[in-house]
């Protein structure tokens, strides 16, 4: 017993003797960072419209008859007053002659007493009514604009309502869009919108918006609203589909940052700050003299919350503030209290 505890003291006194392995220091992380600071954001959003025509006229005819001539070709431009379409008259000729007999013989009857001043007006009456169908054996155009979809052919019999012909005025070219009722309040005449179609890649058309429905549909729960197209294209149809980007308003005191120093983690982002032991002593109220001998930096993880994004940039509405050295390269390998070392290159 006694050659026991003497082995055991000598093995106790051996393991004290021996040094503490020494730790391994620390690498510090080469990161990029750059201050937040503010600047001009756009607030929009896009949605689908679709172009619409200032005028579509679906031209019928007005009596019954045959298409005699046809004085236009579709896709032709024609202006206000000019003639489309001939009608025969044949038939409409003989009823004139007919109604203006008719007319003299109560004439000469209201003159003799026989008929009344009354019965005379509505014999009148009837033959300004054949006498108006002359008239209408001509179509004209009550619009300029293009000539659509001909429907009919010389020799072709029509009735009264028939499709004759389309009508479009194009110009002013409009577009129309819906706006969620949220946004509505936001959303004033005179705004400008951006129009982009997939006819013309890569061209943006300007409008303006010159009409917001005063009600709000009770389905889909937002307004129509329409805007004049500035300088169309004679490549805009209308009925075409467009991609509308309307601007609400726009901010130069927006907190921006790199889009790339944001990173999504259950739900929440979350960036890194660059952020100096000595003032993450003294927002701790911690005194540690040998923090303000050297001032290093450590990863300090943030959660922000976010808004806008606008090229490659992304607006903060919380979690830092101007000034703030945002760490935006570097990120693979970092974590909270993480020592760094700042690099340009």
């Amino acid at each position: 017993m006694r050659y026991l505890c003497l082995i055991l003291l000598l093995f106790s006194s051996s393991a004290c003797s021996k040094k503490a392995a020494p730790v391994a220091a620390v690498k510090p992380l080469f990161v990029k960072a750059e201050a937040a600071t503010t600047g001009d954001i756009e607030r929009a959003f896009e949605t689908a419209g679709e172009l619409k025509a200032d005028k579509e006229i679906l031209v019928a005819a007005e009596r019954p008859g045959m298409v005699k001539e046809i004085y236009v070709r579709e896709g032709q431009w024609v202006k206000a007053g000019q003639a489309l379409i001939q009608i025969e008259g044949k038939d409409v000729d003989a009823d004139l002659k007919k109604a203006q007999s008719d007319f003299a013989s109560y004439q000469n009857l209201f003159d003799q007493g026989a008929i009344s001043k009354q019965e005379l007006i509505n014999y009148e009456a009837q033959l300004r009514r054949v006498e108006s169908q002359i008239d209408n054996l001509q179509i004209n155009a009550i619009s300029s604009g293009f000539i659509g979809v001909i429907y009919v052919d010389p020799g072709d019999y029509v009735k009264r309502g028939d499709k004759i012909l389309d009508l479009v005025k194009i110009y002013p070219l409009r577009v129309s869009y819906s706006v969620p009722e949220k946004l509505i309040s936001k959303i004033l005449i005179g705004q400008s919108v951006e129009l982009r179609t997939d006819s013309e890649a890569g061209k943006v058309f300007n409008a303006s918006v010159d009409f917001i429905s005063p009600r709000v549909d009770p389905n889909t729960r937002a307004v129509l609203v329409r805007g004049k197209i500035n300088s169309p294209s004679t490549n805009l149809k209308a009925n075409q589909f467009v991609t509308v980007k309307q601007v609400i308003n726009s901010s130069n005191t927006t907190l921006l940052v790199r889009e790339e120093a944001l990173y999504l983690n259950q739900g929440q982002e979350y960036l890194y700050l660059a952020s100096s032991l000595r003032a993450e002593a003294k927002q701790a109220n911690v005194e540690t003299p040998e923090i303000d001998a050297s001032d290093e930096l450590v990863a300090k993880r943030v959660a922000v919350k976010t808004g806008q994004r606008q090229e490659g940039m992304v607006e903060i509405l919380e979690g830092i503030e101007a000034g703030d050295n945002v760490i935006y390269a570097g990120l693979h390998s970092i974590y909270p209290g993480a020592k760094l070392v700042l690099v340009s290159d």
